[in-house]
């Protein structure tokens, strides 16, 4: 296909900013839940050994009672907050707070209850109640990192992808190889029936019938040519990645009006029978 626009294309830089701006603002959301999740599951992971080695290896406390409660959410987390007041075998009187959650195994309260703690550090209590449990407070802690583990996932995605994108696009400003598309449908993308601001544009390459997918921020440039609706990408001839499926006005790259109209006018001149079946 002719291409009038053989030149060293030019990148917007409001391409670039938009881009950069919104895997900033993912890093910061996302990574920063991430961080929390890491920062909130060491914490339990610390305290849950903590009060494992206190019960394995702690003095046993006596008289020792709880004031507290137990919650249910959603039938899969249980979870139990108190103070323990408890006396040491030298008569001297304590209390500590315990807070302890699992998953998919409830605490059984109608067992004796007792307790022990650490004589170096008398707030540091463990209970039967928590310690007779066998996997529901190990599946918390796994539950905690992974979502750590995915938030940080989604906030590296976030970021290789706007690599890829800004690479895509500023290899096929140079020495630009033009890749018509047969477009399939094209439309506002939609999130719960409501537009996100971006448009997604279904579209199949030459002599190839499968369909792909692309999401892009601004209305596509299409042109009718008989019965097919043809779309624009470009593509570096030495890179292989995605080819860059183009806006109205030829965006993401800088073009005047009548380098616009030039190159609507040679992409209705192609003709639809190289597109494929």
């Amino acid at each position: 296909m002719y291409f009038p626009l053989r030149e060293h294309l030019a990148v917007l830089p409001a391409f670039r900013n938009r881009t950069l701006r919104g895997a900033a603002v993912l890093l910061l959301l996302v990574g920063g839940m991430g961080g929390f999740f890491a920062w909130y599951g060491a914490s339990e992971t610390a305290s849950w050994l903590t009060s494992r080695a206190v019960w394995q290896s702690g003095a046993a406390a006596e008289d020792a009672e709880i004031d507290g409660t137990t919650t249910t959410r959603k039938l899969l987390f249980h979870s139990l907050e108190g103070k323990v007041r408890y006396r040491t075998p030298e008569g001297d009187e304590r209390e500590a707070e315990v807070d302890v959650t699992s998953v998919l195994e409830d605490f059984d309260t109608q067992r004796p209850f007792a307790a022990r703690f650490d004589p170096a550090h008398p707030d540091r209590v463990a209970i039967s109640w928590a310690q007779e449990l066998s996997y529901g407070p190990w599946l918390w802690l796994a539950t905690s990192w992974g979502m750590a583990l995915f938030m940080l996932g989604v906030a590296l995605w976030a970021a290789v992808a706007a690599f890829r994108s800004l690479r895509a696009v500023a290899l096929a400003a140079v020495e630009p190889t033009a890749v018509p598309l047969r477009v399939h449908a094209s439309g506002p993308q939609l999130n719960n029936g409501q537009p996100t601001g971006a448009h997604e544009v279904k579209y199949s390459l030459p002599g190839a019938d499968q369909v792909h997918t692309a999401v892009i921020h601004c209305p596509p440039l299409l042109v009718e040519a008989g019965a097919q609706t043809l779309g624009l990408a470009l593509r570096s001839a030495n890179a292989a990645h995605a080819p860059v499926v183009l806006c109205e006005g030829l965006y993401p790259y800088a073009a005047s009006e009548a380098q616009v109209e030039a190159v609507r006018a040679a992409l209705a001149q192609h003709g639809p029978g190289e597109l494929g079946a």
